[in-house]
């Protein structure tokens, strides 16, 4: 409101109020923007320096575990190593790169952690029986017929398709408890290939096996991290 031509007090306040406001806004996204300069630079010098760029910790190339007991290392990388010759040899007719890849990862886990919640053997049977499932659905999906030929010329719709049956997988493994990440290779590797029901058994058979390892070796096995 003016009186005169000439604005009034009230006014006049509140713009002195929103030039300092937007000041304040101004100055706070110039630290902020500084502060991710920083942490960018931070990074890097740690990096450079040999230091974890998350902690700040300086990377240590040798644990001190295998320092006090070597042999306790080559140990139990030499039953691994027996344990995944064992599962190759029962699922021989295991042919798909992702199902092989995962439960190799599932061997290491065990095998280097076997105390994380992860290796325990309800995450192992658990998360690879999820993801089995799963994958063995979107399989049962993806190719029929119909849903093949619609998918031929198609391709972003088959990926999108196969992350959901990992994400899926995911999902169910968080839902039950189950958690053990090296099951989205079974997910990944059963929904891009035609259902296959030897391959569904041996699976099953090679993560009983591994179960079973793990239960019989659970005494002798300790943590490599």
């Amino acid at each position: 409101m003016t009186f005169g031509g000439r604005p009034s007090a009230g006014s006049g306040r509140r713009s002195f109020r929103r030039g300092r406001m937007a000041r304040v806004l101004l100055a706070g996204r110039r630290l902020r923007r500084r502060g991710r300069r920083l942490d960018h630079n931070l990074i890097f010098l740690r990096l450079l320096s040999g230091r974890d760029p998350e902690t700040g910790e300086r990377w240590v190339w040798r644990d001190p575990g295998f320092v006090s007991a070597p042999l306790r290392f080559g140990l139990q990388a030499g039953l691994a190593t027996l344990a995944m010759l064992a599962i190759l040899t029962f699922v021989d007719s295991l042919s798909t790169a992702a199902i092989a890849a995962g439960l190799a990862s599932s061997v290491v886990g065990i095998f280097i952690a076997p105390s994380n919640s992860t290796a325990r053997i309800r995450s192992v049977v658990g998360g690879h029986g999820a993801a089995l499932v799963l994958g063995s659905i979107f399989s049962a999906i993806l190719f029929l017929a119909p849903v093949e030929i619609f998918l031929q010329d198609r391709s972003t719709v088959l990926h999108l398709s196969l992350a959901l049956a990992v994400g899926g997988s995911m999902l169910l493994m968080a839902i039950t408890n189950t958690e053990h990440p090296p099951a989205a290779g079974t997910a990944l590797g059963m929904a891009s290939r035609e259902f296959d029901v030897l391959i569904f058994f041996s699976i099953i058979g090679a993560v009983g096996l591994l179960a079973i390892l793990k239960l019989v070796l659970r005494p002798y096995l300790r943590d490599l991290t």
